[in-house]
């Protein structure tokens, strides 16, 4: 199946699909986007990351782009979690052109870890319109030579495209994280809190269980749905009529300062005393100040009917 096919056959389930592997799906080409001067260095240095490999994506094709972005050890989503540079090793060059541009972007406070997101857009040819659109969603890594590697992607197709942003977002200023520490960085200590939001949607449902740990700065990605807020958001908005989701946790990880972490795996929904698999999540995770911690990234990929 050409690269054309698998999209126009999967544009209905996720960006990675997009690329035949869920994988990473990214936007508007890298552009006159801003980037504001109160950046830190570290999160400088990602957000330029993100749009030098944007730009590889249109100047040299997304294949060459991938394998030299992502990190030896990158988890994308086929649609079940894969490694990435083995995928994209073995998938032919292609004339189609994937963009994508960042709109939003975090780091750690020990600058070794970040994430970002922003639209993305497939054309067939650089010489026409573009006509699959979605969201990506990007983990990265510091490594020890200065250099930032994509460890995890995942995103979202949706019918309509959305404008290019013109700068690239932060986080609330009183979204503030906990002080470097050395029990911090502990990912037992994340997961944790992933398993307490498990409990919490098994036994309460997934209203409660957001209640208890999204917060105003999470974003949610759904297949079909352009990002939107916690705020206003309800059961309906994430998993349709669907209340008591369960959530398998497969490997995460978490920054060396522990204030920014992420975790993918499974989520699932009890069908008449049986557990049916529906998709893949990414849960992105930041240590607040005051709430210990939060969800602020939640994506799921259904898996193909």
């Amino acid at each position: 199946m050409t690269e054309a096919e698998t999209i126009i056959c999967n544009a209905p389930t996720v960006r990675l699909v997009v690329v035949c592997a869920a994988l990473v799906a990214r936007t508007f080409a890298a552009t006159n986007a801003q980037t504001p001067t109160n950046f830190t260095p570290s999160l400088e240095s990602l957000v330029r990351a993100e749009r030098a490999f944007a730009a590889m994506s249109v100047s040299n094709g997304t294949r060459s782009a991938f394998l030299a972005n992502l990190s030896e050890e990158a988890i994308v989503f086929a649609p079940k979690p894969t490694n990435g540079k083995t995928l994209w090793a073995k998938r032919p060059e292609s004339k189609s052109v994937l963009a994508w541009e960042p709109e939003f972007a975090d780091v750690s406070k020990g600058g070794d870890m970040g994430y970002t997101y922003g639209p993305w857009k497939w054309s067939v040819r650089k010489d026409t319109l573009p006509s699959v659109f979605g969201h990506f969603v990007s983990v990265w890594k510091k490594h020890s030579d200065g250099t930032w590697k994509n460890i995890l992607d995942m995103g979202i197709s949706h019918p309509l495209p959305t404008q290019a942003p013109t700068k690239v977002a932060t986080p609330l200023p009183h979204i503030s994280s906990i002080p470097e520490s050395k029990e911090s960085s502990d990912y037992s200590l994340l997961l944790a809190a992933e398993k307490s939001f498990a409990e919490a949607s098994a036994k309460s449902g997934i209203e409660e269980a957001y209640r208890l740990y999204a917060c105003e700065e999470t974003t949610f990605f759904r297949n079909g749905k352009n990002p939107f807020p916690s705020v206003g958001s309800n059961s309906g908005d994430l998993f349709e009529k669907e209340r008591h989701i369960l959530w398998e946790t497969i490997a995460g990880d978490v920054a060396k300062s522990g204030d920014i972490g992420y975790a993918y795996g499974a989520y699932l929904l009890p069908a008449d005393s049986k557990v049916r698999k529906v998709g893949h999540y990414v849960h992105i995770w930041k240590h607040t100040a005051k709430g210990g911690w939060k969800i602020v990234v939640d994506v799921t990929n259904p898996l193909p009917e």
